[in-house]
């Protein structure tokens, strides 16, 4: 537990864990760095709340549902700090499954992509 927490802290990607309902329940310093958030300010928030204008809501919807069917999505995407700005992010979601093939938790992994 304490090289994961070493590992989590420790790299320059920032991490989001939600529950199987996609609430929020940690992110790591680096997300905290990029997106503007404390943590105590999103836990128990939905990512939803990172929507960025450039897309239509719709978009974000079926990426959760592509995500609850193939356990894993992976793309660019607009994530809205908050700041107000918007940052275009390469992101991979993986589900975390129990023993029983159950998803328990979502792990998205991200890192600002510049031009």
């Amino acid at each position: 537990l304490q090289m994961a927490e070493i590992i989590f802290q420790g790299v320059s990607d920032a991490i989001i864990i939600t529950d199987a309902e996609g609430c929020i329940i940690d992110v790591n310093h680096s997300f905290e760095k990029i997106m503007g958030y404390g943590r105590d300010e999103i836990v128990g928030k939905k990512p939803l709340m990172f929507m960025s204008e450039t897309r239509e809501a719709s978009y974000y919807y079926s990426l959760w549902e592509i995500l609850s069917k193939t356990l894993r999505w992976s793309g660019l995407l607009t994530l809205r700090a908050k700041s107000g700005e918007n940052n275009i992010t390469k992101l991979k979601i993986v589900a975390v499954e129990n023993h029983e093939k159950k998803t328990t938790h979502f792990i998205g992994f991200f890192s600002l992509v510049t031009y």
